[in-house]
């Protein structure tokens, strides 16, 4: 037994000594990188931006009203055989306005996945350019796609930020990532009606959410703007159409060499599993393209204030993440993978199965000084008051407690400079605490996902989407069936 505490305690000290190193210099990135904002021209690009709507209806006509007002771009509603209202929102937008546009699928071929559902738009904005004047196209490498969910709010500055000399002006660059911002952060009655109690629990949920890709998301993007493996997330995900076309030669190119036959007679870049932006940010870094992170501009989402939908969002993310694990042989021999990016990519792949192995592990520990104590109590209290016991707890409690809970007050710094927010210092030590207990949560995740994985079910029930009815502040949750993939 003492054997395996001494390799669990050494695992555990490598393993965490390894998240303190990410923690630090993940934060010092943040507070000390340079603006690299300069403004650019958005008339210099051709904008795209998709969509994916299923049983959307709740969201979708406030979200088209704002982006034909605040955007450039051309607007692509994938409606995915909803069962509300969306596909008659969605059309009377097209009708009424020329730049929305509404890509429709059909059972039995709808529902299989939000990848299928950007090639579908993908596959719609290429036909279109076919069938214009080619004198009068813009250069893919001039054209920009993005994905912006059904409950999306873009930053007013986004497309200046997006055309200057960090994004898209540089034109090795294949794809930026947005910062995501949770717009129902500071919701302190998340779920009317359902008591005191409840709504503390959601209301603490929506800032979580909001400090984690704030302040720990972030930072990690910031690093990994250095290590050059910046990852693309779902909302607020740019490419270019160039880009995207390179992601569906290279992958004919392999059909062809293994002579196996496409998926689809014309497939697109975004791929089946569950993390299909992930996917597709490992796609581009394999294809030579340069992706980047700006905290310049956002893009807003709703903030979940039920645990048990947060938990099965994270599980499908994790799940994602370790379909994802099959390709690590692709990273290790592309020519265009650093050994920095290499090293923090299989760090990201891996770390759902080190949570796997951690739970094992970690509490062997503790496990064997609960035995200590019951057969000696004055024993144990004479190692932690004489035999240096004590430093042992610190270092143990201190090294899982408090990287976690420093990101609190970093998200304080975040947003006391993006927005003038003052956030007390009650306030973050508190959700400091909580954010300690939220990120433990991902060995329960682990665990589903892995469950999920070797069940083989990959098909996923939607999110359910907090719906805020115009002109008032009150909101409910609004509870789908639907199955995508």
């Amino acid at each position: 037994m003492s054997l395996l505490v001494a390799v669990a305690s050494t695992f555990g000290l490598f393993v965490v000594s390894l998240f303190i190193l990410h923690v630090v210099s993940s934060t010092y990135l943040l507070r000390s990188e340079p603006a690299r904002f300069i403004s650019g021209n958005p008339d210099e690009f051709e904008w795209h931006i998709i969509v994916p709507a299923l049983n959307e209806a709740a969201v979708l006509d406030e979200t088209l009203r704002r982006l034909l007002e605040t955007s450039p771009a051309r607007v692509w509603v994938v409606d995915d055989a909803s069962d509300d209202a969306t596909h008659d929102i969605a059309a009377s937008w097209e009708r009424s306005n020329d730049r929305v546009s509404v890509v429709t699928r059909q059972l039995p071929n709808a529902r299989t996945g939000k990848g299928d559902v950007l090639n579908a738009a993908y596959l719609a904005i290429i036909d279109r350019r076919a069938a214009e004047d080619p004198e009068a196209l813009t250069s893919p490498m001039r054209t920009i796609v993005g994905v912006v969910d059904a409950d999306g709010v873009l930053d007013p500055k986004t497309f200046t930020v997006l055309s200057g000399p960090h994004c898209f002006a540089d034109p090795s660059v294949g794809a930026v990532q947005q910062d995501v911002w949770m717009r129902n952060a500071d919701n302190t009655n998340p779920l009317p009606g359902l008591g005191r109690w409840r709504n503390y629990l959601g209301a603490t949920l929506l800032r979580l959410q909001d400090l984690e890709f704030r302040a720990s998301i972030a930072a990690i993007q910031h690093t990994r703007h250095h290590t050059s493996s910046v990852a693309m997330g779902g909302n607020g995900q740019w490419t270019r159409l160039a880009a995207l076309d390179d992601i569906v030669l290279l992958d004919a190119s392999r059909w062809d060499s293994k002579r196996r036959r496409p998926r689809a007679d014309r497939p697109g870049p975004w791929h089946g599993g569950l993390l299909e932006d992930f996917e597709l940010g490992l796609h581009l870094l394999m294809t030579g393209w340069v992706t980047r992170f700006t905290p310049g501009c956002y893009v807003a989402q709703e903030a979940l204030p039920s645990l048990s939908r947060y938990l099965r969002q994270r599980t499908r993310w994790c799940q994602g993440s370790m379909q994802c694990v099959r390709y690590l042989p692709d990273l290790w021999r592309s020519a265009f993978i650093g050994p920095w990016a290499l090293l923090e990519l299989c760090y990201y792949l891996i770390q759902p199965w080190l949570w796997i192995l951690a739970t094992f592990l970690f509490p062997l520990p503790l496990i064997d000084a609960g035995r200590a104590f019951v057969r000696s109590p004055a024993d144990w209290a004479s190692w932690v008051r004489h035999d240096g016991g004590w430093m042992w707890l610190v270092m143990f409690w201190g090294t899982a407690v408090l990287p976690l809970a420093s990101w609190a007050f970093t998200y304080r710094a975040v947003r006391a400079h993006t927005e003038g927010v003052l956030v007390t210092r009650r306030r973050s030590l508190h959700d400091g605490l909580a954010y300690v207990v939220l990120v433990n949560l991902s060995y329960v995740i682990a665990w589903r996902s892995l469950v999920r994985l070797v069940r083989r079910r990959n098909g996923w029930a939607k999110t359910s989407r907090v719906a805020e009815h115009l002109g008032g502040s009150h909101v409910d949750l609004v509870e789908t069936s639907a199955r995508i993939g």
